[in-house]
Parts: C-alpha cells; structure tokens; sequence
C-alpha cells in the first residue's frame, strides 16, 4: 500500500520539478530520490512491476517507440539487479501461487453471481485473504454492474490524461499558447499519477483507496481547464469511447482469466 502511495506521488514531484529553479530542482531531486529508496524498501513486487511500467510508458508517449525501446534495454539490467535483491519474481513461490488462487477464486465468486457480486467487503467471507488483485476485488464483490460502473469512471479519467498527453507531445508543432500548455502539462500529470495506481493497483487490493478519489477529482477538473482554455472543445467524444472502455474492463478480466489458465 505505501509502494502505490509512492508510485502515485512520483509524478507530482517529478512535475514540481520541470517548472522550478535550480534550488527547487535540487530539493525535488532529493523527494524524488526518497521515493524510489522508499520504492525499494517496500519490498513489494508489484510495485517494482508498476515503476518500471511507468517508466517504460513515459518514455514511449514522450518520445515515441523507438526510443522507448532503447531506454528499456539500457534501465533493463539495473532493474533486474535490484528485483533480483527485492526477492525473486515467479509464479512458483507460495506466495506468489496464493495470490494466484485468491484472483482464481474471485473469478469463482464472479460466476457464481454475474450480477451484483458476493457484496462489499464479502470478499473474505469466501476466501482467506484479499484478492491483492483490486479488479478482481471489485468484480467479485460488486458483479458486472458495479465493476464496470467503477473501471468506466477510472478509465474514462485515464483517457482524458492520455489525451492531454498527446496533445502536450505537439505543442510546438501545433504553437499551442502558453496557457493551454500549462494546463496540458498539470492534466498530463494526473494522468501518469492514474497510470501508476492502474499498474500497482494489479497486484493490491486498493478499491477503497481515498487518494485515487481525491486524484480522480484532480485530473477532471484538470481536463475541464484543459477543455476551457481549449476554447470549449473537448478533445474526445465521450459517447463513442465509453463502448471501448467497456470492452476494455471485460478485456481486463479475461486477461486475468487467460494468466490463471496458464501458471495454474
């Protein structure tokens, strides 16, 4: 839980950052710094897996695929020495293979009532410990009508960061003014913040999570500045992408199922 914490804060710092002088520069070098040390000390699996996906998502929506790749192949060795002194990543371990079994049995709960769900926070009623998966926490526990009313709020969020981002990446081609930029980059912001929650939020249980509510509250009103300082027009019709983030949350949980097929 205080790896995702972490993982969330990163990229308000690292936006704190950008826009400061040399002496804030150096002061939220060190916040940063005390973040990925805190990263590591967390000794959590998911969290590394969450840093890295970040970090490989930054670099392919700020410079493209070719680049993105090259930076993977250069920070691949360093992460790999340090999951390695973390605790090793398998499928094996037995506590690995019980989480296995928790995300299995929340596909059973899933199942065995499609609609509604077993109930919030019924989850441990029928099995003996949280599902450390916070999709299939949901779907088990609301069924397909709350969990997809939750994902769509979460990825409907994501997608207008996602926007914003790539509007940001062609400011200069585009000679977007100043004031529309400023807000790209505070909407870009919150989107990397929503990313990392999305990532970690994989291998923890963290529905009930108060910071994701307060930073989804954040990055709309972000996207609403965005929106006005655009001229009032959106950069996305939400109507023809609500059926896509849909299928994208069916698409989540058939990926799960697909993992749990395969290492069980």
């Amino acid at each position: 839980d205080l790896g995702m914490l972490f993982m969330v804060t990163l990229p308000f710092v690292l936006y704190y950052y950008a826009d400061s002088g040399t002496l804030g520069k150096l002061f939220t070098l060190l916040i940063v710094c005390a973040l990925l040390y805190g990263v590591y000390m967390t000794n959590s699996r998911g969290t590394m897996l969450g840093l890295l996906g970040l970090t490989g998502l930054f670099f392919l929506l700020r410079y493209g695929s070719g680049k993105a790749i090259v930076a993977g192949l250069m920070s691949a060795p360093v992460f790999l020495a340090v999951a390695g002194s973390v605790r090793e990543i398998s499928a094996d371990e037995a506590s690995a293979k019980g989480r296995l079994w928790a995300w299995w049995d929340g596909l059973e709960m899933l199942r065995a009532n499609p609609v509604f769900g077993v109930g919030k926070g019924n989850f441990l009623e029928h099995h003996e410990r949280v599902a450390h998966n916070t999709y299939i926490q949901v779907v088990a526990e609301l069924g397909l009508v709350g969990y997809l009313m939750w994902i769509t709020m979460l990825f409907l969020t994501l997608l207008m960061g996602y926007k914003c981002v790539l509007k940001l990446r062609f400011a200069a081609r585009d000679h977007l003014p100043p004031e529309l930029i400023a807000e790209l980059k505070l909407s870009a912001t919150c989107f990397y913040s929503l990313a990392a929650f999305c990532m970690t939020a994989f291998f923890l249980s963290r529905d009930r999570f108060i910071v994701l509510y307060i930073l989804l509250g954040i990055a709309i009103a972000a996207y609403l500045r965005v929106v006005q300082a655009n001229g009032g027009e959106p950069l996305f019709n939400i109507r023809q992408v609500v059926p896509r983030i849909v299928a994208g949350a069916i698409a989540v949980i058939l990926f799960t199922y697909g993992i749990l097929k395969v290492t069980l």
